[in-house]
């Protein structure tokens, strides 16, 4: 079962997380939500990534250097941090004292300790098991629905970068003769001539960039996710898993062996990403605010579509982090539909936390009179009562 812990990582003090196919975190703003999101992603990435954890070590490199830089996350890790992560295919522990147990639960043989970094401790198994497609969808993400060249934004080490990439490739998937239906607004997304129109009811087009706020920020969300549920396992993948790993480590070892020019290095570099990502077994979405901008009819409509697409077949896997009590409470709605429903959630699947004063609270409870688990939304519906009660002062 994959695991995190966190301690003293940004407003985060303590959380223990046995993470599933959906985790949700709600909180006031700057509570720590995302700081949890990120780090999901960041393991998530992990999984992934063996020959770039191996380079990295070579020239002490640390690997939480980068999802500093990436998450923009300065500031965020003190003395006594710590972070342990169990997943697929391995596991990794930052900052455990040598004195402490590494919490695993289960064996994993482990590489040689001595070639990472100081406070770094990965546990790889012997077969790899999952190779993740992983995407973190900031709340910036209407940035590109208008800001025009964005081809021109290059920084390698920013998350915003990385889901631009995803979202130049998905476009491409949709011509005005294969339209993307954007939910149940009565709308269509289509890309023509390096530009991203919507397709009104009426058949009229506009341009995303002067469309709605609400669909500037949930367009390039509902595109790069039906591409990564869809789309990308549709093309053929000449790579197997096993082929994957052949072939990358061919190309490190004309990396070290031919000590070739920067330029060359460089090439070698991107192409070992390049087969990295031949051969995915699912996708990790990590989605920050998705109800932004978005009438609360509108946010049932996303939730209901992104819970559908992510059981199209494959272990897709969601993180989501939101300030919305409307997206709580459709959960157990999505809880009591039949399992046979396209969007039905079981409890064995949610997570659902509300992230306060640095600690996490469980929101799953058990209802023994209808033998069923729901979202337990009584904060949520607390926060309402003193407003209408404070109301009723007034009058």
């Amino acid at each position: 079962m994959l695991r995190l812990i966190i301690h003293n990582v940004g407003p985060i003090l303590d959380a223990d997380i046995r993470l599933k196919k959906v985790n949700v975190f709600i909180g006031p703003q700057s509570s720590g939500k995302s700081t949890i999101a990120k780090i999901i992603s960041f393991c998530s990435w992990l999984e992934k990534n063996k020959h770039e954890l191996e380079e990295s070590y070579l020239f002490a490199r640390s690997v939480m250097d980068r999802m500093v830089s990436y998450h923009r996350m300065e500031g965020y890790l003190q003395d006594d941090s710590r972070i342990f992560y169990q997943g697929d295919n391995i596991a990794f522990a930052y900052n455990w004292d040598e004195n402490d147990t590494i919490p695993l639960e289960f064996d994993l043989n482990s590489c040689n300790p001595s070639g990472f970094v100081k406070k770094e401790v990965f546990f790889f198994k012997t077969e790899r098991l999952t190779n993740p497609k992983v995407l973190y969808i900031p709340a910036e993400r209407n940035f590109v629905s208008v800001v025009p060249n964005l081809q021109k934004y290059d920084d390698s080490k920013d998350s915003l970068q990385n889901f631009i990439v995803d979202w130049f490739e998905a476009k491409r998937s949709y011509r005005k003769d294969v339209v993307l239906d954007l939910i149940d607004l009565g709308m269509k997304y289509y890309f023509e001539n390096g530009e991203d129109f919507i397709q009104m009811e009426d058949g009229k087009s506009i341009r995303l960039r002067n469309a709605s706020s609400g669909l500037q920020s949930v367009t390039p969300l509902l595109v790069v996710a039906d591409y990564l549920t869809k789309g990308l396992y549709e093309k053929e993948r000449p790579f197997s898993v096993e082929e994957q790993d052949v072939l990358n480590r061919l190309l490190h070892n004309l990396a070290v062996k031919s000590q070739p020019a920067a330029e060359s290095a460089d090439q070698i570099r991107r192409l070992q990403g390049f087969l990295q990502g031949k051969v995915y077994s699912h996708t990790q979405f990590v989605i920050e605010e998705p109800e932004q901008n978005l009438f609360p009819e509108e946010q049932y409509k996303l939730m209901e579509h992104l819970v559908g697409i992510i059981n199209r077949g494959k272990q897709h896997r969601l993180t989501i982090s939101t300030h919305s009590p409307y997206i709580i409470n459709f959960l157990n709605v999505l809880l009591r539909r039949p399992a046979d429903t396209a969007s039905y959630l079981s409890s064995e699947s949610l997570n659902v936390f509300l992230v306060s004063g640095g600690r996490l609270t469980d929101m799953m409870m058990h209802n023994r009179e209808r033998t069923k688990w729901a979202v337990d939304t009584s904060v949520l519906n607390a926060a309402m009562d003193n407003i209408a009660e404070e109301f009723e002062g007034l009058v």
